[in-house]
């Protein structure tokens, strides 16, 4: 769970450098600054709710020292192995929604960059200059 932690970290970093890069150009770059600080924001959204601390779902000792130390050995295994159980499904629940926040972001960040890339190449003029040379090779 921490690479998937690191992971989300590197996203909320770098969609946060692209939501203030393109607040800056917004007058150069029309809608296209707009979207992809939309983009870039819904994307450390994701990034922020993949990091965001969880509760542990790791097994008290102590509580269960407490409760079956002095039960049948057979009843006190079972119910060890029944919390370790339960404490892996929860734990394998939550690496499944972090996986799925992280994707989520990774597709909202490459959108927002190929945004921010179509906006510089259209009004840069690269695509005017690009027919003009067409045209005149036709």
């Amino acid at each position: 769970m921490n690479s998937l932690d690191q992971r989300g970290g590197v996203l909320l970093g770098s969609s946060g450098v692209l939501v203030a890069v393109t607040a800056q150009r917004v007058d150069e770059l029309g809608w296209f600054a707009v979207v992809t600080g939309l983009l870039a924001a819904l994307c450390a959204l994701c990034s922020a709710l993949e990091i965001r601390p969880r509760s542990s779902n790791a097994v008290n000792p102590r509580r269960l020292l407490e409760k079956w130390a002095r039960g049948e050995p057979e009843t006190v295994r079972l119910v060890i192995l029944s919390t370790v159980a339960d404490s892996y499904d929860r734990e394998e629940s939550a690496a499944r929604q972090k996986g799925r926040l992280l994707t989520t972001a990774v597709v909202l960040l490459a959108c927002a960059v190929g945004v921010l890339l179509s906006g510089v190449t259209v009004e840069s003029g690269v695509l005017h200059h690009l027919a003009s040379i067409l045209r005149r090779a036709s």
